[in-house]
């Protein structure tokens, strides 16, 4: 037993021999190629993605970490806001001559609503070529286009113009001004499909001090409907009215009172 614990006393002496006979280390000496370590906790969260190097063998690579989103109260230039007038295409369903008739009733037979006369007579000539012989026809209706939310015209533009710029400043920053035509030097705030939104902005308007109304915008279009005759409860052949819809999208056929009918 005291051998043993004299063995271990004498290895211990060792050691500590060891140690203390090695030179101190050089805390002056850099070595350029060992890895920095930065905390993560010590930089700003708005900065951008930190750079570390990391040892690769004799050669250092560049490690990036992510990238951080900017604090939420962080200065953005604002964006440039670009003026955008909306206009609303004109409401186009089943025409009135049609409206209560089946295709069992009559042997007349009406497509469309073609936007132009150009594309209208394409259709007929296509349908020529089926032996179906069709008239062109152009009627001009007037449509609810929307409502307009307006301040009422001003004397000169100048007074429009500083109406103008307290809009803005009130928040109404889609405010413009009508330059010329029927409504000149009257303010827009706006162009709405639905009445009661309409009358909601203007009610905005008001609650700020500021007089506004709303005015239904008639709308007149023309159109072209092809006019032709099949046997009662006949349509046109699936293929042939396909490649009517492709030359105009939209386009549907409906019955229609022939020319002298009771």
């Amino acid at each position: 037993m005291k051998w043993v614990l004299g063995g271990l006393l004498l290895a211990n002496l060792l050691v500590l021999g060891w140690g203390l006979s090695r030179p101190a280390p050089d805390l002056k000496k850099v070595d350029h190629e060992a890895a920095t370590l930065l905390l993560l906790a010590e930089t700003h969260p708005a900065s951008v993605a930190a750079e570390l190097p990391v040892r690769e063998g004799k050669k250092s690579r560049q490690m990036l970490m992510p990238r951080t989103r900017p604090p939420a109260t962080s200065t953005l230039q604002p964006k440039s806001r670009k003026r955008v007038v909306t206009v609303l295409a004109p409401r186009v369903g089943m025409p009135a001559e049609s409206r209560g008739l089946r295709f069992t009733d009559t042997a007349c037979r009406t497509l469309g609503p073609f936007r132009t006369k150009d594309l209208a007579e394409q259709v007929a000539e296509q349908l020529a070529s089926i032996q179906v012989a069709a008239s062109l026809r152009r009627i001009t209706t007037t449509d609810l286009g929307g409502f307009w939310v307006l301040m009422s015209a001003l004397p000169d533009q100048r007074q429009a113009r500083e109406i103008l710029a307290k809009l803005n400043r009130a928040g109404f920053e889609n405010a413009w001004l009508f330059r010329d035509g029927d409504l000149v030097n009257a303010i827009s705030l706006g162009l709405y499909s639905r009445e009661e939104n309409a009358r909601r902005r203007a009610q905005q308007v008001r609650a700020a001090g500021f007089d506004a109304w709303v005015k239904p915008q008639q709308q007149q279009y023309e159109r072209y409907w092809l006019d032709y005759r099949l046997e009662p409860g006949r349509h046109l052949p699936p293929r042939a009215l396909a490649l009517a819809r492709r030359t105009a999208m939209g386009v549907r056929e409906y019955p229609r009172h022939c020319p002298g009918d009771g």
